[in-house]
């Protein structure tokens, strides 16, 4: 009889901001441990997920393969709807039509003989995709659907705006996975947006801006993006930190901005808590592994946006799932950078009477970089809570 040994992390949505259009695929990460319940690390894994209609044992509807070699904490990552099909169609799911099952089979010597299998149902990845009929989850839906995220029954966040988001959990914090996409506060009011150039740097009200999808003079191009949603999907937007420090409050009810002692808990919890991390290699550990011609392998060595540009010491492992992306900044005299080279995150923490804390990853770089930056730049936000 075979072994149920796989744990399911994280199930985390790739979609648009607003549910205009369907995910294409579902990022997932599993542990893996054999039949005496060892991690299988650094090693080859043959995979094949199946998904199931109805019930545990019910209708398979779809079935792909992938190869994957797992990381040195017994982690596979992969996308489901772009493996290697076998039976299906992924995006033909009528993800509406009744409950759903992923059933992961593993060959923990990374071929296709499949000795460890587990089964598990879907909670938040169909509600999410049975929104894509509307534009977004708002009202009466998105009321119900947070009462599901505090009972636990689901694992995403919804913002102001309906935007979903799923969180993973590191140490005692809850950090939502993605950047921030709403357009609005906490109340309601709209984020002030479209600002020219010294629009840009002179206001001292809070603001967002999109990183335009075709690039500009100082940036390496945005390739497989094609409109500025599918630039917020893929990276968010970007805010200068007056809306941050906005006291009508930029994150999820629940959720704030995580101020400077917030990211170095963080960090210090993982240098303290794995040997192999240390303060020179813990933003590796955090960046998403999309990036061109990674080392890392199975479903990370990608040419198209959201990732990383090509480094071959400094790659992301993103070994806890906080998949950390370059989504460049708006600099503080309204020029757009740093896409696919630089991510930049605020903290509510202010430093002086024109700049605040922010933190900084890089592509060629392998650290968490404390910066105070111009509180007139535009830059990514995470949202986190204390974990209960």
């Amino acid at each position: 009889m075979r072994a149920h040994k796989i744990l399911a992390l994280l199930l985390m949505i790739i979609g648009t901001s607003a549910f205009s259009q369907l995910p294409q695929g579902i990022s997932h990460q599993s542990v893996v441990r054999d039949n005496q319940n060892n991690l299988i690390v650094n090693h080859p894994v043959g995979v094949r997920v199946s998904i199931l209609h109805g019930s545990f044992e019910g209708e398979v509807v779809y079935v792909e393969t992938h190869n994957l070699v797992s990381n040195q904490n017994g982690l596979i990552t992969m996308i489901i709807g772009e493996g290697n099909p076998v039976t299906g169609i992924f995006p033909d799911i009528d993800w509406s039509g009744g409950l759903y099952f992923l059933h992961l089979e593993v060959d923990p010597t990374g071929g296709d003989d499949y000795s460890i299998s587990g089964t598990t149902q879907f909670l938040s990845v169909p509600y999410a995709m049975h929104a894509g009929s509307a534009e977004t989850v708002t009202g009466l839906e998105q009321m119900i659907y947070n009462v599901l995220i505090e009972a636990g029954l689901v694992s995403l966040v919804a913002d102001i705006d309906g935007n979903l988001y799923d969180y993973v959990t590191v140490g005692d914090q809850h950090w939502m996975v993605g950047n921030l996409r709403t357009t609005r506060y906490n109340d309601g009011s709209p984020i002030v947006t479209g600002l020219n150039d010294s629009g840009w740097t002179s206001t001292t009200a809070g603001a967002y801006t999109i990183f335009p999808y075709l690039g500009g003079p100082f940036c390496d191009g945005v390739l497989g993006i094609d409109s500025d949603d599918d630039m917020v999907a893929a990276y968010g937007k970007l805010y200068n930190w007056y809306a941050v420090n906005d006291p009508r409050g930029l994150c999820p009810e629940g959720w704030r901005v995580p101020s400077d002692e917030d990211w170095t808990n963080l960090t210090n919890f993982l240098i303290a808590g794995y040997g192999y991390i240390t303060a020179l290699n813990v933003g590796n550990r955090l960046k998403s592994c999309r990036q061109v011609n990674s080392p890392a392998l199975g479903d990370c060595n990608v040419e198209e946006h959201p990732r990383w540009n090509e480094h071959n010491v400094h790659y992301g492992t993103d070994d806890f799932g906080f998949y950390a992306l370059p989504g460049g900044m708006r600099s503080n005299n309204g020029v757009f950078l740093s896409i696919g080279l630089l991510g930049y995150w605020w903290t509510s923490t202010e430093f002086s009477d024109v700049s605040a804390r922010a933190r900084e990853m890089s592509r060629a770089g392998g650290r968490v970089i404390r910066d105070p930056l111009p509180k007139s730049m535009g830059l990514s936000v995470r949202c986190v809570r204390d974990a209960e």
